[in-house]
């Protein structure tokens, strides 16, 4: 289960085989994962689930060292409103109408899973989403969830989603937030996470769902992005992104 292991740029190592907690909010079946091997455990604050990952990280016994943690801050856009993170529900839990989730408290959301994990530091903590808008987050996750709830319709739904979300995100420029300030949006997300990193809250830090444009807006910026987790599969295999990220040294 182990798999292989992801030399990152910034130094450190990256177990590339992770155990994804996603809509798991008991203890004992992250904690069965660990004891069937795994030593990379992937959560949230979206997740709520943080509490249940800390205490099956310690009834394993294993030495802290040996549990690589990654956890994602950062999902929603800043001031979207509780009403719309319940019709979304995107976790079916009460991070859904949680702001700990949101955008312009990446800082404050990490002190506060260190507490809740129990641990001292956070080994990789990523930015959630790129998400600065309402339309853009609507554009990006209705496939998702809409293939959910009717798994028949997933595969043209995929095929759509990419102009849905150019469409909506095209929109959310017109009615919006402009392309430059939603890029100073998340530049001000990716800041919290230097800020943590100097800090000794976590080891290494990244980014989740950024394409390679982007990636680009985080060119100079003080640390480049160690990590990006996407989606590559074979119905989807995102090289332009995987390029870019081969290209500057960002583990996939």
């Amino acid at each position: 289960v182990q798999g292989v292991t992801l030399t990152l740029a910034s130094g450190g190592e990256l177990p590339s085989i992770a155990y994804g907690t996603a809509h798991i909010k008991d203890a004992d079946t992250i904690l069965e994962a660990i004891r069937a091997g795994y030593r990379h455990i992937d959560t949230a604050v979206l997740y709520d689930n943080h509490l249940a990952v800390g205490d099956a990280i310690r009834r394993s016994g294993l030495p802290r060292g040996e549990v690589f943690l990654t956890t994602k801050v950062g999902f929603f856009p800043s001031g979207l409103h509780a009403i719309w993170r319940w019709i979304l529900d995107m976790h079916e839990g009460s991070a859904g109408i949680s702001v700990a989730a949101g955008k312009g408290r990446e800082q404050a959301a990490l002190r506060a899973a260190l507490q809740d994990l129990g641990v001292d530091q956070i080994d990789l903590c990523l930015l959630h989403s790129p998400f600065t808008g309402f339309l853009e987050l609507l554009g990006a996750f209705l496939p998702h969830r809409l293939g959910r709830a009717k798994p028949f319709k997933w595969q043209p739904l995929r095929k759509i989603s990419a102009s849905v979300r150019q469409l909506l995100q095209w929109v959310g420029g017109v009615l919006g937030m402009s392309p430059e300030a939603a890029a100073d949006v998340r530049r001000l997300s990716w800041e919290q996470l230097e800020a943590a990193q100097s800090d000794g809250l976590c080891r290494f830090i990244g980014v989740s769902n950024y394409d390679a444009a982007l990636l680009a807006e985080l060119a100079d910026a003080k640390v480049f992005p160690a990590v990006n987790q996407i989606e590559a599969h074979t119905m989807f295999q995102n090289r332009e992104t995987r390029v870019y990220c081969e290209e500057h040294g960002v583990a996939v």
